[in-house]
């Protein structure tokens, strides 16, 4: 229910960094003009600072009004989340500029530091959840001592690309300002999502929340492994004018992200169980919970598939600046899940079996959304009258 609270409210401010920095550092790079790249790169920098310091401050400070969205909590479980915002500071403070400093290394087509800074976050929350079985709150402290070592990896050798402290009311960031609301808009609409499903998730037994935790993690890993959508922003923005070469890296993209998650969807629909068994029972995970979380991980598996195609094809939109193409639809889309987790969760009290259903259903008219809205980009009507003629 943090990081719930924490994607509404801070994590989707991430997904703006990559379009207002990406198109536009890849267009100054690629002509050489390097006084704009570094204006721009510095700027962007210092404004994601100035702004993080703001967000951070101001969360903490409202903490306590944002925990009592969690309506289905104990008086105990409401209690650990207000406990929870003091040990997520540090990623309150630094996530923005480390999804920019991702964003600069991947405009300049360094992918391998960007891969290797999402893997270390990921190593440390693994070390410390492995050898720190016993220390209190280290799910929470684990995310933030990765995000802060993740920062540093990034930072220093972004040294040796721009100077870091910018202007950021300069006239490079002004010009990319006035798409800020409407990209806010797009990225939160996810989180709201992400906030709804553990809204209802809060009204289930404690077994139930945390098997559900466990199979959305299990599920959208292949999907997170493969991060398609960190490398697509750059070669859209390189290829915007060429949109033959668009078409042509869109259908290997979805070839390869269909051809990869389908045989794993498969799998872990028939054999979730066994995996979760390989991989979790031990220690306190008894027998019970794998029969629990390998439920949940079948029922999830079913939409690992759109899963893993949202995030490129929303990098389409966002790039072209064509935002409201998509945006009725999805909040269209958000209002048919809570009546699915109303049917199912509420109604017919399917409990993990009805949140996965209600993903399910909301990811497949997700990915149509954005489907059908990519045949209104200027890009795609130009081939479609190529294709015609």
């Amino acid at each position: 229910m943090a990081t719930g609270l924490l994607g509404v409210l801070v994590l989707s401010w991430s997904g703006i960094i990559d379009i207002l920095a990406v198109p536009e550092l890849v267009q100054y790079d690629r002509s050489g003009n390097q006084a704009r790249f570094q204006a721009l790169a510095g700027g962007l920098f210092s404004l994601c600072l100035l702004f993080s310091v703001i967000l951070a401050l101001s969360v903490y400070a409202s903490w306590d009004i944002w925990t009592r969205l969690a309506f289905g909590f104990t008086d105990e479980r409401e209690t650990l989340l207000k406990e929870a915002i003091p040990w997520l500071l540090p990623l309150l403070f630094l996530y923005i500029p480390v999804r920019f400093l991702g964003a600069l290394h991947r405009a300049r087509r360094n992918f391998s530091l960007f891969y290797q800074s999402e893997f270390i976050i990921s190593l440390v929350i693994l070390f410390c959840v492995i050898f720190f079985t016993k220390a209190p709150r280290v799910l929470l402290w684990s995310y933030s001592l990765g995000i802060s070592v993740s920062f540093l990896f990034l930072f220093l050798p972004s040294l040796r690309v721009f100077r870091p402290w910018g202007n950021p009311f300069g006239s490079e960031v002004k010009a990319l300002l006035p798409l800020l609301p409407g990209l806010w808009v797009l990225s939160g609409i996810f989180y709201v999502y992400e906030l709804v499903q553990k809204q209802f998730v809060s009204l289930l037994h404690e077994g139930a929340v945390g098997a559900i935790a466990y199979a959305w993690t299990l599920v959208r890993l292949p999907s997170v492994l493969m991060n398609v959508g960190g490398a697509f922003i750059t070669v859209y923005a390189e290829n915007r004018s060429n949109p033959e070469k668009i078409r042509e890296n869109l259908d290997n993209l979805i070839s390869v992200t269909i051809t990869v998650t389908i045989p794993i969807s498969i799998i872990l629909f028939f054999f979730g169980q066994d995996f979760v068994g390989l991989v979790l029972e031990r220690g306190l995970f008894s027998r019970t919970d794998t029969e629990t979380v390998g439920e949940a991980v079948a029922y999830f598996s079913l939409a690992m598939v759109p899963l893993a195609l949202i995030s490129p094809l929303e990098q389409v939109f966002r790039v072209e600046r064509k935002l409201r193409l998509i945006v009725r639809r999805l909040l269209a889309g958000l209002m048919l899940f809570v009546v699915f987790c109303l049917y199912f969760v509420v109604g017919h009290n399917m409990g993990i079996k009805g949140i996965a259903l209600a993903v399910k259903f909301r990811k497949i008219m997700n990915l149509l959304a954005k489907k059908m809205g990519m045949r209104h980009l200027p890009v795609f009507k130009s081939l479609n009258r190529g294709e015609m003629a």
